[in-house]
Formats: C-alpha cells, sequence, structure tokens
C-alpha cells in the first residue's frame, strides 16, 4: 500500500496509503528535495514513512498547509530532529481542532509539535525552495518552487484535472488565480501530492483551468433557469459519489456548485 520512487529530477518520494484510505481511492506522497521533506504525511501512515530510507540525511520538513494529511507526522520528524518549517499563515492554522469522523479513520489526527517559520525560500546542496502563495483549497495553502530547476511542488493545488468535489471552505476565485499563478511560472515538471509526477505541468494546469471555468458557467447558467443546487450538481457533476457520502457531505458535489454559484 505504500511504495517509493525516485524521479529523474533527483526527487525521491514515498506514497503513503492504508487500507481505508485505499479504499477510499486517496494517498498522499511525501517527497524529498535535497535535504527537505516536502510535508510529513498522515499519522496512519506513520510507520511506513520513518521506516522510508529516503528520511536518511535529510534535515528539514517543508509544510505546505494545515490538513492533516500533510503535517500529521511532524511532531515525529522534529522528535527525530528535522527542522519542520512553515510560511506564517500556515502556522497560525496549526492549532488541535477537531474533525470529521471520517478524515481521523482515513488520516488520522496530526500532533504537529514545534514548527519554525519559513522565510523568503532556502538554500542548500544545490537546491532552492522558494515558498509560493496559493490560497484556494486553503486560506494558507502554498507551493514550493524550485527555479533553477523548473519544478514546482503543487501539494494540493492540482489533484486533478476534474476534481468533482470540494469542502464548504474553499474559494474558487482564489484557487483559479492560484492555478493561474504556478501556471505563468511555466514549470518543466511538477510534483502533486496526490498525483506524482506531472510532465506537462502548464497544459494540466490550464486544462483544470479551463474545468472549473466551465463549471462556474454552467452552473450560473442553469441557476438562472429556476434549478436548486442539488439537480445543478446533478447536471454539471453527476450522481453523487463515494467520497461525498462517506464524508457526509463535507466533501461533495454540492459544495463545489455553491462555491461555483458564489464565485
Amino acid at each position: 500500500m505504500t511504495h517509493t520512487a525516485e524521479f529523474p529530477e533527483g526527487v525521491q518520494g514515498i506514497w503513503l496509503q492504508t487500507p481505508i484510505s485505499r479504499a477510499a481511492g486517496y494517498g498522499v506522497y511525501v517527497f524529498r528535495a535535497g535535504p527537505w521533506l516536502i510535508d510529513a504525511g498522515f499519522k496512519n501512515a506513520r510507520r511506513a514513512l520513518l521506516a522510508w530510507p529516503g528520511l536518511e540525511g535529510a534535515s528539514g520538513c517543508l509544510l505546505t498547509h494545515h490538513d492533516e494529511d500533510h503535517t500529521g507526522n511532524a511532531a515525529q520528524l522534529a522528535a527525530r530532529g528535522f527542522e519542520v518549517l512553515a510560511p506564517s499563515r500556515v502556522i497560525e492554522r496549526l492549532q488541535p481542532r477537531p474533525i470529521p469522523l471520517y478524515r481521523r479513520l482515513m488520516w488520522g489526527t496530526a500532533a504537529v509539535g514545534p514548527v519554525g517559520p519559513l522565510g523568503d525560500g532556502l538554500r542548500a546542496e544545490g537546491w532552492r525552495l522558494d515558498p509560493v502563495y496559493t490560497p484556494g483549497h486553503s486560506a494558507d495553502h502554498y507551493a514550493y518552487h524550485e527555479p533553477d530547476r523548473d519544478l514546482v511542488f503543487s501539494a494540493d493545488l492540482y489533484i486533478g484535472r476534474r476534481v468533482p468535489v470540494a469542502r464548504p471552505d474553499e474559494d474558487l476565485p482564489q484557487l483559479l488565480a492560484s492555478l493561474r499563478r504556478v501556471r505563468n511560472l511555466n514549470p518543466r515538471v511538477m510534483f502533486c501530492a496526490h498525483r506524482g509526477r506531472i510532465a506537462r505541468p502548464a497544459e494540466s494546469l490550464q486544462a483544470k483551468i479551463d474545468w472549473l471555468e466551465e463549471v462556474i458557467s454552467r452552473a450560473r447558467e442553469l441557476a438562472r433557469g429556476g434549478l436548486k443546487v442539488a439537480e445543478i450538481g446533478r447536471r454539471v457533476l453527476g450522481r453523487r459519489g463515494f467520497i461525498d457520502w462517506v464524508s457526509f457531505g463535507e466533501y461533495s458535489r454540492r459544495n463545489l456548485i455553491e462555491l461555483a454559484l458564489r464565485a
């Protein structure tokens, strides 16, 4: 349920899943670039992460946002001597908080521990990582750009060209602006936390932009015709799927349509 990868760009990765997250179709990558990990994975896959040979010689961990599937092992890494860093917006949202049952079962909670503030960027071992503010998925979301190698670590910015569900706290105008911001960096390769290596990132990011704009346009048109949110969701995004039900609507097609109508 976990596997590791060595990418041509000198990036390493470990794909983390548990039986429950695999059944739900979800997993997450932790990447290594130079001496740094990008994110800390989720608590329920802690054993696999801490046994990963890719940790050997690494000294730091950079967090992209507060979600527990990205921060769940930060405290354990800090206890092992890793310097865990994050932009200030991320640190502000790392306080313990209740999360829905499906997320506790799938990911586990996050015990974050000490996290230091990250400034404009880091350089070490021939690598450079600059934080790029990319809100939309969450208000504290960051990508990391390696300009010398034309790489971007995009965390949850992309996920896929068509993601028909959303949480109610997402912001589509911000997400579209963030997608354009990273597209305009024109990276050669993008590393997505849920898809791995994306070889043509500008094309993939533009496809996601086009699809979201189409969803917004169609939702508005159908709403002007008098249709209710549930029917708009069926027509634009199809019938409710597994994650709509298991999350009790927290991650749902309905949320995406409501966000589209407010965009």
